[in-house]
């Protein structure tokens, strides 16, 4: 059992890592242009309509480049989920394999619980693909 979890979980562990460092230093930019947004010049305390429209476009700039770090860091959660989800479909049919043939079971009750609700899933997912 090691020797077949062991390569796809340690793949499956750095690959995240690495992305939820990535996903740290975006939440950071994220929090600092929103700042950045709030703290800039409003057109309210300006005199001068030239100094309502530099601090409208300040403004504006702000928050689009608030809104590419959001966007970012969306695209950064995803790919987290897109690794966790490519471990549970190569792991899945060995698990399935193993309890049909052997008879083993996941002794972690998380483990167990995950992969019993991951196995209904599947099933209903069948049943329904039978019925059409």
């Amino acid at each position: 059992l090691i020797n077949i979890l062991r390569p796809v979980l340690i793949k499956a562990q750095r690959e995240v890592a690495a992305y939820e460092r990535k996903r740290d230093a975006m939440k950071g930019k994220v929090n600092a242009a929103e700042t950045t947004r709030v703290g800039s010049a409003s057109i309210f305390g300006a005199e001068t309509i030239g100094q309502k429209l530099y601090n409208a476009a300040r403004f504006a700039q702000a928050g689009a480049r608030e809104a590419a770090f959001k966007t970012e860091l969306a695209m950064v959660e995803r790919q987290i989920l897109g690794f966790k989800e490519e471990f549970g479909t190569e792991m899945y049919p060995v698990f399935q394999s193993m309890e049909d043939n052997e008879g083993w079971l996941p002794t972690d009750r998380k483990v167990r619980s995950l992969y019993d609700a991951a196995r209904e899933d599947i099933a209903e997912m069948e049943k329904a693909k039978a019925e059409k």
